[in-house]
């Protein structure tokens, strides 16, 4: 329960920040808040490497894993600040760095207290930040302390302390101390998989939005980062959650998954749409209360929006199934499935967006992403069905 709460505080924090940035600040500000919005999860995966998802995989070596991803943070961070600020991204070095290896120790300390059971611990380590940078925008936009600082500079200076400082919960932390030998080798064959999959997955879901803030203007990235956080984020609050905690329900009761989810698609894809269309309501509703800088909301998106929050929610259920049963030739052709659909995605985009609004192309584009990536993992969540009911029936035979 307590770790319940604590995640709805830190999102709803987050929520918060992305209201106050979408009615009291100006476009560049708001595409900034949105760089850093779209950054985090791509940065801490450049920098954790996979690492993170082979924490859960492995607790007894997760003291050793996080020695790992602390030391990588050393030498990754700053190539990676340096990097993004010369695509355009960030007002300045120090902001990617910052929020690289902050989002990156955040992620792993999250994973490491999840993989021991600690789902409270889990949550303050990634949860405590969005607090900590709502009090500084809080301060930012109506006491104008912190205005000398550039906006994206407080919120990667917030996840940076706070999860330094969650280090002292790590090692205060009273979980074994490591019990597996494995070569350096084999943790990062395991998770090299992890990284490619987080770092298609990270596109998939940010990236729409760096496209826009890359190809477009300051005001077409405020437009479609507001509809963002109206119709699209109030429903991820719910989604992110759920993902949380199917994994370990799923790995620990595969046959009532698998039985109840044939049996009851119809009631499950009803109980998706009411979801979504209740979140929809709600973000239609708090747009017209505060009304935020970029005007009207603008119809095209919303229904884009409602596709993909609909999709995004249901590829929940696959994914995880996927991740935890999948063989490494499922994963391998769930990988190159998806790497061909971002390319097949990137020359479409290339080729309509000279002629055509950005915004539109993007939302069009991530509908269709999003569509192609939950029949694929969808249909590959069958195939690994399948491939089980085989071999328990082989079992039994035998």
């Amino acid at each position: 329960m307590f770790a319940l709460l604590t995640y709805l505080f830190g999102m709803a924090s987050m929520l918060v920040c992305d209201i106050l940035v979408s009615k009291f600040l100006g476009d560049a500000d708001i595409a900034l808040w949105a760089d850093v919005r779209a950054l985090f999860g791509v940065l801490a995966a450049f920098v954790t490497l996979g690492l993170e998802m082979v924490i859960i995989r492995a607790p007894g070596a997760s003291r050793l894993l996080l020695r790992l991803v602390l030391m990588q943070a050393m030498f990754l961070s700053l190539p990676l600040g340096f990097f993004v600020h010369q695509l355009g991204y960030l007002s300045s070095p120090w902001s990617g760095i910052l929020l690289a290896s902050g989002a990156a120790f955040s992620v792993a300390q999250g994973q490491y207290f999840r993989s021991h059971g600690a789902f409270l611990a889990s949550q303050l380590a990634q949860q405590a930040w969005k607090v900590i940078a709502l009090i500084l925008l809080a301060d930012f936009v109506f006491f104008h302390h912190l205005t000398a600082l550039p906006i994206d500079l407080l919120a990667g200076a917030a996840v940076f302390v706070v999860s330094f400082l969650g280090w002292g919960l790590v090692l205060s932390s009273q979980t074994e101390r490591d019990d597996e030998e494995h070569g350096f080798r084999k943790h990062y064959a395991i998770s090299f998989r992890f990284f490619v999959t987080n770092i298609v997955l990270n596109v998939a879901l940010f990236g729409e939005q760096m496209l826009v803030n890359g190809l477009g203007t300051n005001a077409q990235a405020a437009i479609y980062f507001t509809h963002m956080t109206y119709f699209l984020l109030p429903v991820s609050i719910v989604t992110t959650f759920v993902g949380f905690r199917i994994g370990p329900w799923v790995r620990d009761n595969p046959a009532i998954f698998e039985a109840k989810f044939v049996r009851r698609r119809l009631p499950i894809h009803a109980v998706i749409l009411l979801t979504v269309a209740l979140a929809q309501a709600i973000g239609w509703i708090g747009w017209r209360i505060i009304d935020p800088s970029v005007g009207e909301p603008n119809a095209f998106l919303q229904i884009a929006f409602f596709i993909s929050a609909t999709l995004r929610t249901y590829y929940v259920i696959p994914s995880a199934y996927n991740g935890i049963f999948g063989a490494p030739k499922e994963h391998d052709l769930l990988i190159i499935s998806q790497l061909l659909l971002l390319l097949v995605l990137a020359a479409g985009i290339y080729t309509a967006f000279l002629t055509l609004n950005i915004v539109a192309v993007v939302s069009i584009a991530g509908v269709v992403n999003w569509m192609a990536r939950t029949l694929i993992s969808d249909r590959i969540m069958k195939l690994i069905m399948k491939r089980r009911q085989a071999q328990a029936q082989q079992r039994v035979k035998g």
